[in-house]
């Protein structure tokens, strides 16, 4: 996903947008602004009535855009957590290992979340910098569709909407998941579960059969003219 953060990163820069170049904490409120507005995309997916799968489609685009931008103002690479992430999920259905808890003890609707070996891994890291991890996004969808396909979470082949109970039970999920950004300790806390909230984004997409490296990209490209334009 580094991709993706290096257009925004640009954009930002184009526009004369303040970003970090090393990773830095937002304060409260420019944080929790950015969060309200993920939280108020998902009550309009939830709350919103009928919805076309085009609706749909944007609100979550758009809320990994909003996400993206968060953590290229933090100065915080994502392409390294999505991966791991990833990769962690991928190796425990490979391996055919049983459903593995973290510290806490809690699994994640049936899916691996590392928190600690990703906390531990992030420490170790001078400014975030890794190697050795596939970080373009079309290989995380795949690697997420594969995982959910494992877990017998079903997806469509084509661009779908979900259901009401799916956009309900989604919506819960995501609040919950602000709760943990919003009481983090530090900054790994915050880039660990803001990434997560991108990882449950992309596997919602994976869920309704859409694809969507373009579509952030086009996102990306769309929101850096709407300020040439002006």
């Amino acid at each position: 996903m580094d991709k993706e953060f290096e257009l925004l990163k640009r954009v930002k820069a184009d526009k004369g947008e303040e970003f970090s170049d090393v990773p830095t904490r937002l304060s409260q409120n420019e944080l929790e602004s950015d969060l309200r507005k993920v939280i108020v995309n998902f009550s309009f997916l939830y709350n919103g009535g009928k919805l076309s799968v085009d609706d749909e489609k944007e609100i979550i685009v758009t809320n990994i855009y909003i996400l993206l931008d968060i953590l290229v103002k933090m100065g915080v690479h994502p392409g390294f957590i999505l991966a791991t992430l990833c990769k962690y999920n991928y190796e425990k259905i490979k391996n055919k290992d049983s459903i593995a808890y973290n510290s806490r003890g809690k699994k994640y609707n049936g899916i691996f979340f590392p928190y600690d070996e990703i906390r531990k891994e992030l420490k170790r890291m001078n400014n975030f910098n890794y190697t050795g991890y596939n970080t373009e996004l079309h290989h995380c969808y795949d690697d997420i569709k594969y995982v959910n396909d494992k877990f017998k979470i079903p997806y469509y082949k084509e661009p779908t909407v979900l259901s009401n109970d799916r956009k309900q039970s989604i919506y819960f999920s995501i609040v919950n998941q602000r709760t943990h950004i919003s009481n983090a300790d530090d900054i790994i806390d915050e880039c660990v579960y803001l990434v997560d909230l991108i990882y449950t984004s992309i596997s919602i997409l994976v869920e309704m059969g859409i694809k969507p490296e373009k579509l952030l990209l086009d996102k990306i490209e769309n929101e850096g003219e709407k300020e040439i334009h002006k």
